[in-house]
């Protein structure tokens, strides 16, 4: 069943004058309900970075700092070496590690006494 209604409406786009057949209709025409839905949609995604921005989720490198152990890939990006650098101080138990299965656990307090040492050394 449809209904004879009628109403005189603004477009909420570009303030055209149009006969709604709903009462919920809001634009003159399919053309600017999509401009309208693309708008909603970019608002709503300025309005999450805000929100994003306001409360910041920790970076990795911070949770990285409060681990004790670490993977290979990890300590590349903690400790500012090439990955090649840590496999080759595994390889020659210059640091602590654990080997689980084929994956590689390392102790970060080795690592940092290692650099440590090497450095004043």
């Amino acid at each position: 069943m449809s209904s004879n209604i009628r109403i005189k409406k603004n477009c909420v786009l570009c303030g055209k004058l149009f006969i709604a057949k709903t009462l919920s209709t809001k634009c003159c025409g399919n053309a600017c309900a999509k401009r309208l839905y693309k708008r909603k949609k970019k608002e709503e995604q300025i309005e999450k970075a805000l929100l994003d921005s306001a409360n910041p989720i920790k970076a990795p490198e911070s949770r990285l700092n409060e681990r004790e152990y670490l993977s290979v890939t990890e300590c590349v990006n903690l400790f500012g070496v090439s990955e090649s650098t840590v496999r080759r101080l595994i390889r020659e138990d210059l640091i602590p590690f654990i080997r689980i299965k084929r994956r590689i656990v390392i102790n970060k307090k080795g690592v940092i006494k290692y650099l440590s040492n090497e450095r004043y050394n």
